[in-house]
């Protein structure tokens, strides 16, 4: 694909997310592990799909979506778990024949990337996924300011995003999410910025 995200081409995307799948797997594992498997997931933002895949191996009916779906490739997209959408517009999972709300509903590392006009759009994404039920969840982390990486256009501090999705009807979890930190902290990854940044939301 000769098509450009953030300056670099698919192919390139690819290969650097792969990098860190393996231990993205091990946050999914210590994930579950905490809170138990949920029903249903969707991954905002899953890159290679590695974790939807994962999920769906542990019996999870799991989906992804990312801008960087090809659902031709041969990476499994074209397993019709995962949907070629750019988040900086509103997406919705009942649109492609699936369940409109889920249990757990990831977003890690996406939101930096999405330019802040877009943030609107992009939050009622996440927001309107989560389902009314006790259990349900989103688990979210963004780059917070000074954090560094590419092509990150918006990195905020955690309260902006509580209060964003406070107004979503999604309240933030304390202690759910400084357990999470804490074990994704002892889990010895260097992805160090997803212990770092994460929050646990529910309704």
């Amino acid at each position: 694909m000769s098509e450009m995200y953030d300056d670099k081409t698919y192919e390139e995307w690819q290969a650097e997310l792969e990098k860190q799948d393996f231990h993205n797997i091990r946050h999914l594992h210590t994930l579950f592990g905490l809170f138990g498997s949920p029903p249903t997931m969707l991954d905002v933002g899953c890159g290679t799909g590695k974790l939807v895949k994962v999920a769906r191996m542990l019996g999870v009916e799991a989906y992804g979506v990312d801008q960087m779906v090809d659902e031709s490739d041969e990476r499994d997209y074209d397993k019709g778990w995962f949907s070629h959408h750019d988040l900086r517009h509103t997406f919705s999972l009942s649109e492609h024949e699936r369940p409109g709300v889920v249990d757990l509903v990831l977003c890690w590392e996406v939101a930096e990337h999405i330019p802040t006009e877009y943030s609107d759009n992009f939050l009622n994404t996440l927001a309107s996924h989560v389902a009314n039920n006790e259990h349900a969840a989103l688990v979210f982390t963004s780059a917070h300011p000074g954090q560094g990486g590419i092509a990150h256009e918006n990195e905020k501090p955690a309260q902006f995003w509580r209060d964003e999705l406070f107004k979503r009807g999604l309240n933030y979890q304390d202690s759910h999410s400084k357990n999470l930190a804490l074990l994704w902290t002892n889990i010895n990854s260097p992805l160090w910025w997803l212990a770092s940044n994460v929050q646990v939301f529910k309704r």
